[in-house]
């Protein structure tokens, strides 16, 4: 009995953990778990991100302001499975960072295969049917390569840059910051 008492009990504290790090409209990683994961690579031996994406949903007020919030949370949920169905084909973890925007680490690529790899999420998004309703996504790219960095605060930022530049130039559209990155401290 006591094995069943143990297992029970370490079920729930596997729900719990999942219940803190999971943004449960999306079922992706929280913001907290973002954090947490950004003071890990931070730490020396850990396995690094090459690539930090920032991706957001062209048009989300606008639509939430048309169709109303439920309709929002909805789109929000489709997006979240087309994440994590892309995540599966990949090397990257996706978080939920605000409202309508999602961070993702991804590992172990180039700038090359990190571009394509937004592509295709792009793409993913544009094609996918969310209640007759289409979306589509920026998505800024900041790369990391293969550097020691100690702020990964600064790569979001950068990432945030440059969906703001795929904003300007139309939205739908993916974008790799291009200043160099020496200044990461």
């Amino acid at each position: 009995a006591l094995m069943q008492v143990r297992l029970e009990s370490f079920e729930a504290t596997r729900q719990l953990i999942i219940e803190k790090e999971t943004d449960m409209l999306t079922g992706l990683f929280n913001r907290r778990k973002l954090f947490e994961t950004l003071a890990v690579i931070e730490s020396p031996n850990s396995d690094k991100p090459s690539g930090i994406m920032m991706i957001d949903i062209d048009y989300f007020k606008d639509f939430n302001d048309k169709y109303g919030h439920a309709a929002g949370d909805k789109c929000l949920s489709h997006l979240g499975e087309i994440f994590k169905k892309v995540a599966q084909n990949y090397k990257m973890d996706f978080y939920r960072y605000g409202g309508e925007e999602f961070v993702a680490l991804v590992y172990g690529y180039s700038k090359a295969d990190l571009l394509s790899i937004a592509e295709n999420l792009r793409i993913a998004v544009q094609n996918a049917d969310m209640d007759s309703h289409n979306f589509t996504v920026s998505i800024g790219i900041a790369y990391c390569g293969e550097k020691q960095i100690r702020n990964y605060g600064n790569i979001i930022d950068q990432a945030d840059k440059a969906v703001y530049a795929a904003k300007r130039m139309g939205r739908n559209i993916v974008c790799m910051e291009q200043k160099a990155n020496e200044s990461n401290d």
